[in-house]
């Protein structure tokens, strides 16, 4: 089944049910832009959609999901049938790198490419990995980072592969640990780029190198480590410097400037926090760089919460946040969304002492369950969404939620007690072992 024939179907049964795009607009809490994306073939409905779809239709969920399911597993775009098998295979590579880096990323056109590619690459062992780190970044961009870290530990056993190719792999598979809850293993990824690779690394995976340093490092002392923080905000800072160094880079300096801004509010510089994301929030949606903007917006919201400020912004942001994630299938910035939408509510009757009701607090783990189910059970998102949902009725609780998550760091806090990913090893400073297991390490 191709998009183009999931929209078709969803029409029909549409009309069936005497309904309109704009009725399920309303009835699915997403733009009728989003409904004519859906049936246009050109954009796939969220799970959160999906609930609510199936009880506009009345019918099972889960039929609906076999169907988004079967598109994505074999997904074909027909206007670029034909005109790919006069590509040769570097052709095919550089169109589908393209089209993943965005902004915004297209995976679904991408994979068409990376298919063609495959058909091409014979037994040449670097070809071989380009494939696969292509597959990786298109899981990757599906939020299917289990997947994607089991292909990339594959290719990274391929004999004869260049140091280039070695560390995008290395890259691409710190980011799926990171989301997979093993920073030590990202951050061993990280170190193993940036120090043993070094110039022999690709320049774009030395940028990323260093900001998964930083990101790793932050999630390691999420609190109260000060000293920690300030390594990670220069590592954020020298990832700076190299995307200043090419346009091309563009894109990774406001995501650095994002990562850079987001731990310097942690530190108590909250106010120079917001107004770094608020900049990095115009060229994101200027750019139309959805993944930029829903990650800056999420950072504000912490900011601004830190700030003890409850107004129309942190509600504003909240509400795009989860539109971008609604509309771009993007589970893990829908439930960031989520998580910060309990922090809000803790914090809210912490500075204002307003009751939480029970049903208030089992209406945001309903509306957060269908997009924090696809996450990695040991994503630190879910963590923090356990956390400040427990905390809307622990007075107790409350302020760790406020000071651990959305408010920041302060110096000598002891780290509130949680079941944390205990990683493979500790060791951090050399080459992950190429033999290991593509199991999870945590």
């Amino acid at each position: 089944m191709t998009p183009k024939d999931l929209g078709e179907w969803l029409k029909t049964e549409m009309l069936a049910m005497g309904l309109t795009q704009t009725d399920l607009a309303n009835g699915t809490l997403v733009t009728a832009g989003t409904v004519s994306k859906w049936i246009g073939g050109t954009l796939l409905p969220s799970d959160t959609a999906v609930d609510r779809l199936a009880k506009m239709l009345h019918m099972d969920p889960t039929f609906i999901q076999k169907k988004i399911a079967h598109v994505k597993q074999d997904v074909v775009v027909p206007a670029l049938e034909g005109s790919l098998e006069d590509l040769s295979f570097d052709d095919c590579v550089k169109e589908a790198e393209r089209l993943l880096d965005g902004p915004p990323s297209d995976p679904f056109k991408a994979y068409h490419y990376i298919v063609e590619a495959e058909k091409q690459d014979g037994d040449d062992q670097e070809q071989r990995a380009k494939v696969k780190l292509l597959k990786a970044r298109y899981y990757t961009d599906l939020s299917r980072f289990e997947l994607a870290y089991d292909i990339i530990d594959e290719a990274v056993n391929l004999a004869g592969i260049s140091d280039i190719v070695l560390s995008r792999l290395e890259i691409n598979k710190a980011i799926a640990d990171l989301n997979r809850g093993c920073p030590r293993d990202a951050l061993k990824s990280a170190i193993y780029v940036e120090s043993e690779l070094g110039k022999r690394a690709d320049p774009k995976a030395t940028i990323f190198a260093k900001n998964i340093y930083g990101r790793a490092i932050e999630e390691l002392h999420e609190f109260g480590c000060a000293e920690q923080h300030e390594v990670a905000i220069k590592k954020h800072e020298e990832a700076i410097v190299l995307c200043k160094r090419d346009r091309k880079y563009e894109r990774q300096l406001y995501l650095s400037r994002a990562y850079r801004a987001r731990v310097i509010a942690k530190c108590g510089r909250r106010d120079e926090s917001i107004r770094e994301l608020t900049e990095i929030i115009d060229w994101a949606f200027g750019a139309k760089d959805w993944q930029t903007e829903g990650e800056a917006r999420a950072y504000r919201v912490e900011a601004l919460l830190g700030n003890g400020q409850l107004d129309g912004k942190v509600k504003s942001d909240l509400e795009l946040l989860k539109r971008i994630g609604q509309d771009h299938n993007d589970p893990r910035l829908e439930s960031m969304a989520n998580a910060l939408h309990a922090g809000a509510a803790a914090k809210t009757k912490e500075i204002l002492g307003v009751s939480i009701s029970s049903e208030e607090v089992d209406r945001i783990r309903q509306d957060a369950q269908p997009a924090m189910s696809q996450l990695h059970p040991r994503n630190p998102i879910r963590r923090l969404f356990m956390q400040a949902s427990e905390a809307i009725s622990s007075v107790f609780l409350c302020a760790i939620v406020a000071i651990g998550i959305v408010v920041g760091c302060h110096n000598g806090q002891e780290r509130p007690s949680m079941s944390e990913p205990s990683c493979r090893t500790e060791v951090v400073d050399q080459k992950p072992i190429s033999g290991e297991s593509a199991e999870p390490s945590c």
